[in-house]
């Protein structure tokens, strides 16, 4: 988190350093440091190695029950840059946590998670679209010109039409 915020890379071994960490640790982490740990890695566009990768899987679905609603665009903000999918499990954990924190989300996080499902090429489950689409209609109002092109982006690249209240609330 810390080299990404700074947009700067680490040498090349404190970067096998650090990955040989992430794997180690990944057992410990909370919430917070797990989101910050996969943003870090698409903040400087490095894929993990597959040790690496798979303790976070592990970590994502652990953790997923404890993130709030940043934290959970920011993930699927950082799949979508990474071009990764998570495992069934963890994929699933995730979108629980899409579907408890929905009702919470401000416009940004709304706008990240619908393009980081379009740009993967992910239809939301059910339970995620309903509350995104809710999620959608309540904050559309509030949404800068680039969220709401975003939703629309996602919504036509995912070819999936919202219902008639949400239409309502984005073309209003």
């Amino acid at each position: 988190w810390g080299y990404a915020t700074l947009g700067r890379m680490p040498g090349a071994e404190a970067w096998a350093e650090m990955e040989a960490a992430v794997t180690r640790l990944s057992k410990l982490t909370n919430a917070q440091e797990v989101i910050h740990i996969i943003w870090g890695y698409a903040k400087l566009g490095q894929q993990p190695e597959a040790t690496a990768w798979a303790a976070l899987e592990v970590a994502v679905t652990r953790v997923s029950k404890d993130m709030i609603p940043k934290g959970v665009a920011m993930v699927l903000w950082s799949l979508a840059i990474l071009g990764r999918e998570l495992g069934a499990q963890a994929w699933a954990a995730l979108e629980t946590a899409v579907t408890r924190v929905g009702p919470a989300m401000e416009p940004q996080g709304i706008r990240n998670i619908m393009w980081a499902y379009a740009t993967l090429g992910r239809m939301p489950g059910v339970g995620a679209w309903v509350v995104l689409e809710a999620a959608v209609t309540r904050v559309v109002k509030d949404m800068n010109p680039q969220a709401l092109a975003n939703v629309l982006w996602s919504l036509a690249t995912l070819g999936r039409e919202p219902g008639a209240e949400a239409w309502a609330a984005l073309e209003a």
